[in-house]
């Protein structure tokens, strides 16, 4: 019973008295760190004013110049229609794995067997003979 009272008066020691002071000596240690954040972040602020009135000032002449040209001699581009290429169709792939999913109907994996293009003739193999 003894050693178990000794353990239980350093734990309380640790905790009410080393943790607080411990957590106490971290906290004032980070006034520092703001101190510096706070510089890199004014600066930043500072940078980023700068570039926006570099951003202003090359749109100033553009929006001008655009201004000044009549929008009658801007010519007007007409789409143009254009014709697909067919595209060939690769051959079918037969055999047993074909037969196989085409008798089970799974279409998972590979895909040996190929599906017709009309709907209505369902899920057909197409092979040479």
């Amino acid at each position: 019973m003894q050693p178990f009272v000794v353990l239980l008066i350093l734990f309380l020691i640790g905790v009410l008295v080393v943790l607080p002071i411990w957590a106490i000596v971290k906290i004032l240690g980070h006034d520092g760190d703001v101190d510096v954040l706070q510089r890199r972040l004014s600066s930043q602020e500072g940078e980023l004013a700068a570039l926006r009135s570099a951003l202003q000032s090359m749109r100033s002449p553009s929006v001008s110049k655009a201004v000044e040209r009549p929008s009658a001699l801007v010519p007007v581009a007409t789409p143009v229609a254009v014709e697909p290429t067919p595209v060939a169709e690769p051959p079918p792939i037969c055999g047993a794995a074909a037969r196989r999913q085409a008798a089970t109907g799974d279409r998972r994996g590979s895909f040996p067997a190929v599906r017709s293009r009309a709907p209505s003739d369902g899920f057909q193999i197409y092979c040479r003979g």
